[in-house]
């Protein structure tokens, strides 16, 4: 259509037309595609300065987290990183929503987990090549339905943590404070780490 700056992506079978256009991106319909009934066009003529506000906070929100080495998580990206990526290693990820208030003052939060997890001294230390952290908007991305029986999202902010063996079943903790979630990380990764593999006899 006139005006869209880039060709829309493929969309699935049971998907609408436009489903495609922001697929992997913090973005959603400008609203003029949204719906035509004057009450939806009211309701989002009303959320739109909190939402406005919330996307300027989660850019900056996603260059500090990049600054501290935490995987930026989309629905495109969600089986590739979580699922599948990064071998042997446990993935703990986030799922928030840039509107909300709770999240926002998580971020500081997992940003200070992350700082720990990454150095080699101090509490978390032990975790650094065992665990990456990820961050995925909930409220622009959904996890693909094969996952989701595993990754229930109740609530903003979650976190999911999901271990070598078992990552379609993945641990989950509520926000809390950083010493907290980093004994509970080393509790739990370090309890169900795999054993490298004995060298053979000489």
């Amino acid at each position: 259509p006139a005006g869209d700056p880039a060709p829309p992506r493929p969309v699935a079978p049971a998907e609408a037309e436009r489903a495609g256009r922001w697929k992997g991106e913090n973005r959603t319909e400008c609203g003029i595609h949204l719906s035509s009934r004057l009450a939806d066009v009211a309701a989002l003529a009303e959320r739109a300065p909190r939402i406005k506000e919330a996307y300027a906070w989660e850019l900056g929100a996603t260059a500090r987290s990049r600054t501290h080495g935490i995987v930026q998580v989309t629905q495109e990206s969600f089986e590739a990183d979580v699922i599948l990526g990064y071998p042997g290693r446990a993935f703990l990820l986030e799922v928030y929503a840039p509107w909300c208030p709770h999240c926002r003052t998580f971020e500081p939060v997992y940003t200070a987990i992350a700082a720990r997890v990454a150095r080699t001294d101090g509490p978390g230390r032990n975790l650094s090549e065992l665990l990456v952290l990820g961050r995925m908007d909930g409220w622009q991305n959904r996890v693909p339905d094969r996952y989701a029986g595993g990754f229930e999202v109740k609530g903003f902010p979650t976190l999911f943590l999901a271990l070598p063996a078992a990552r379609r079943l993945p641990l989950v903790h509520s926000a809390g404070t950083s010493d907290a979630i980093v004994t509970w990380l080393a509790l739990s990764v370090l309890a169900n780490r795999t054993a490298p593999p004995h060298p053979p006899p000489a």
